[in-house]
């Protein structure tokens, strides 16, 4: 078996610690990284839930004011039909009338 100098084996070990500690560093930097991830995962799916139902009451929303745009042409046109029935009924009236018979 070869002898290593305790100064070698020194230098060595010394290295080794320097480089435990800088992957201990990295390995705690990546952790907290991590849980950072998680956490804004979790508010992106919280995110995606509440626009699910945004949407869906946008949607609801949207079809109430198509109803309510309905109402008044519904309205007109109901009325321009009275007229016209109207109209017609004073026409045939006023030919009735003034027909000799």
């Amino acid at each position: 078996m070869t002898h290593i100098p305790s100064e070698d084996i020194h230098a060595r070990l010394a290295a080794v610690e320097t480089k435990v500690e800088e992957t201990e560093r990295r390995l705690d930097k990546l952790e907290g990284d991590h849980e950072v991830l998680a956490r804004l995962a979790t508010a992106i799916e919280v995110m995606a839930t509440k626009q699910e139902t945004m949407t869906k009451k946008i949607d609801n929303i949207d079809q109430k004011v198509g109803d309510l745009e309905a109402i008044p042409v519904k309205r007109w046109r109901d009325l321009i039909g009275y007229l016209i029935a109207a109209a017609a009924s004073s026409g045939a009236t006023w030919l009735l009338t003034e027909l000799p018979w």
